[in-house]
């Protein structure tokens, strides 16, 4: 009886070391959050495993991964950028994830280098292709900037507003600023579509056919 308890313990000590080194200490609960695109939560135990002492190239990884997906490129490149200073093997495509962020934020620069390491390694790749016929898009950018101005409608709100199309005298675009069912992603409610007319000031959800509990 000693000895098949001590099996047991054995078994099970084994079993818990492999779940947490298999993953670089991320628990399999977060691993679920994270593979059912629940970043927000996600972020919140990632950075707790971080102020813990995992830093680890997979923490790193999916911490960015969590703040890019969700456009919050501050965090993201943050993130990015120490997953980058281990100096870890990481697949291509994370080149050109900090390259966006760093360019989101203005980091142009930066964003340059490493869209350069990223169309080194993936030439064939359109995105790399793009870039290499156009790498001085910011001369390109800075000599249209005079033809276009931008404004903010009074329509937008503190939610994800876009897709715009117009419709009947109006526009209809997508939005989160209903009060229904969260989505996990973003943890903001679910994507409507809403119409406002062009001689009107009050926005109203297109179709009650169209739209549903979900996006």
């Amino acid at each position: 009886m000693k000895n098949t308890y001590i099996l047991s313990t054995l078994i099970i000590a084994l079993s818990f070391n492999l779940t947490f080194a298999q993953n670089d200490g991320i628990s399999s609960s977060t691993e679920k959050k994270y593979d059912k695109l629940s970043y927000v939560e996600t972020t919140k135990e990632l950075l707790k495993l971080i102020e813990k002492g995992n830093k680890t190239p997979e923490v790193y990884k999916k911490l960015a991964n969590s703040y890019y997906f969700n456009t919050k490129m501050e965090d993201a490149s943050k993130w990015y950028g120490e997953m980058f200073k281990l100096d870890a093997v990481v697949e291509y495509e994370y080149y050109y994830r900090y390259a966006m962020s760093l360019k989101a934020i203005g980091d142009y620069e930066g964003a340059n280098a490493n869209m350069k390491k990223f169309a080194a390694l993936k030439p064939n790749d359109s995105r790399a292709i793009l870039f290499s016929k156009s790498p001085n898009y910011l001369e390109t950018i800075e000599s249209l900037s005079g033809d276009f101005e931008l404004e903010n409608l009074d329509l937008n709100s503190r939610f994800s507003d876009f897709g715009t199309s117009f419709y009947k005298g109006g526009i209809v675009f997508a939005s989160s600023r209903g009060d229904g069912k969260l989505y996990k992603w973003n943890e903001q409610p679910f994507l409507d579509l809403y119409y406002k007319a062009n001689d009107s000031s009050t926005v109203t959800p297109l179709s009650t056919v169209i739209n549903t509990k979900y996006h």
